[in-house]
């Protein structure tokens, strides 16, 4: 994928059949800013193994990352169990409208998805985060 920061290394997932992940190549402290997800955000309700919903505007966007040429290293975050000691990254929906000057355009944020460490990670360790109860359901994972 693009832009791959050099604390994040992509390998084989310690998950069951959860494919990649993305592992920290050093320790990461509670609250750093990891990054944000990143694809095709189009207006409308979309289904896909890569696509995070989100609002701007009032309006349902999807961000798809499916592609890895528009996408980056976050794709590969896999589903922690809800509130275990596997989820060590928060994910956030921005809501602020502020433009900002991206690539010479100035762009709004609202409805980017940012992530966060949500406890100090050790180096080595998966990043990890909670995709919400309909994706764990989905896995037929029980709550715990």
């Amino acid at each position: 994928a693009r832009y791959c920061p050099s604390f994040i290394k992509i390998k084989n997932s310690k998950i069951k059949n959860a494919g990649k992940g993305a592992f920290t190549k050093k320790k990461i402290l509670k609250g750093t800013y990891l990054g944000h997800y990143m694809g095709e955000m189009k207006p409308g309700f979309r289904k896909g193994p890569y696509t995070f919903m989100t609002l701007r505007n009032k309006t349902i966007y999807s961000i798809n990352a499916t592609e890895l040429s528009k996408s980056n290293w976050t794709r590969f975050m896999n589903c922690s169990g809800h509130f275990t000691k596997d989820e060590n990254v928060l994910s956030f929906k921005l809501k602020n409208k502020e433009m900002v000057l991206i690539n010479n355009e100035y762009k709004s944020l609202e409805g980017y998805i940012v992530f966060y460490a949500s406890r100090d990670i050790e180096k080595g360790e998966e990043l990890c985060y909670y995709y919400g109860d309909a994706y764990y359901k989905l896995l037929n994972k029980s709550k715990v």
